[in-house]
């Protein structure tokens, strides 16, 4: 059924409300923090953030090697719009997100995370991949503290960094 004109939910923060998101999120979940701080400013699919691994970090080209992908907690060997799957996307790794996964990395290293041996970014408890994204109940909290004025999903991030992108750049 095609949605009606003006009924569709606008799920994207406007640029006056993404910095009082990430604050809030940073203050209130800081363990969601670095995936959500990710998602905003790279536009990855959850299912594309949720299957990186520390090794695709490459900090010294400052880039991330998008190389597979997490559908419904199961590794997928493409992402969503892979094309040529010997080739990764490559996403810009700023030096502020970088230091942010540092961060990260460090904590869930004093906390002796049983992922981490898995070599995942963003584990479950388990070692395994999330069979959907723990960041909605986190941005519903936010978006009603911060008072958007719509709610936003996880894929709504990704609208938020593309929209945010659009603003400064051509559409290459």
């Amino acid at each position: 059924e095609v949605p009606e004109s003006g009924k569709r939910r606008k799920n994207f923060l406007a640029i006056d409300e993404v910095g009082k998101v990430l604050a809030f999120v940073e203050k209130d979940s800081p363990l969601c923090y670095p995936a959500v701080l990710l998602d905003v400013v790279s536009g990855l699919r959850w299912g594309e953030l949720s299957a990186l691994r520390w090794e695709d970090l490459d900090e010294q080209e400052s880039v991330i090697r998008v190389r597979r992908g997490n559908w419904k907690g199961k590794v997928i060997d493409s992402t969503k719009t892979g094309d040529d799957e010997d080739e990764p996307k490559i996403v810009p790794l700023l030096p502020q997100v970088a230091e942010v996964l540092r961060a990260h990395r460090q904590r869930m290293l004093a906390a002796q995370h049983p992922g981490l041996a898995a070599g995942w970014i963003f584990p479950t408890e388990k070692r395994t991949l999330h069979k959907g994204s723990p960041l909605r109940d986190v941005l519903d909290a936010a978006c009603a503290t911060c008072e958007t004025k719509r709610r936003i999903t996880p894929h709504g991030l990704r609208h938020t960094a593309n929209d945010l992108l659009r603003r400064v750049a051509d559409g290459e």
